[in-house]
């Protein structure tokens, strides 16, 4: 079973006791199950076993985890797809980030709305860059007419379609990219 952790660390929280706030909830965990939020909390993560798989359904229960059985490749876009991807607040110094981090950077952090895995492998794919006629709380409409078209608009086609762009790996590589670098959260 493949997984990746949602939510963030809050503050005071030990490796004894874990607490980890989402959606505007706080759980609190240890042991095995810390661990393994912890261990998802960065990338994918793949887990064996019927206790661990276990541990994790009981994650994914409480909203902490997204998981999937499948082991293909496109199988990180489709966990990717299932979470809400934020920006964090940095506190540190700037990291070196490649043109498409601070490209993927610049649409999660600027654009107006919370962009979904499929709409950020679109706007790749179309080579849209974020300029300031498409980006901002009062431009959001603009960058939605661009994004959903006649052939993109129906109920789940448009995630679907990005499952099979060239590029979808890019992206999916840039967004757990940020995500280890402490510069997005999924939640």
């Amino acid at each position: 079973m493949l997984y990746i952790s949602k939510g963030m660390v809050v503050r005071g929280s030990s490796e004894k006791a874990l607490r980890v706030a989402r959606c505007g909830r706080e759980y609190e965990m240890s042991g095995e199950r810390a661990s393994y939020w912890l261990a998802g909390r960065f990338s994918p993560v793949v887990v064996s076993g019927r206790d661990a798989v276990r541990d994790v359904m009981a994650l994914a229960s409480d909203g902490l985890v997204e998981t999937s059985t499948d082991g293909s490749y496109v199988a990180a876009y489709r966990l990717l797809s299932q979470c809400i991807i934020c920006p964090a607040k940095v506190r540190s110094l700037p990291l070196m980030l490649s043109k498409q981090e601070r490209q993927m950077l610049a649409w999660i952090t600027r654009a107006g709305f919370r962009l979904n895995m499929s709409e950020l492998v679109y706007l790749a794919e179309q080579g849209i860059k974020p300029i300031s006629s498409l980006v901002g709380p009062e431009k959001w409409h603009i960058l939605l007419d661009r994004i959903y078209t006649p052939h993109t608009i129906h109920d789940g086609i448009l995630v679907s379609m990005m499952e099979r762009s060239p590029a979808q790996g890019s992206v999916v590589d840039a967004v757990l990219a940020l995500l280890r670098k402490k510069r997005v959260l999924l939640i």
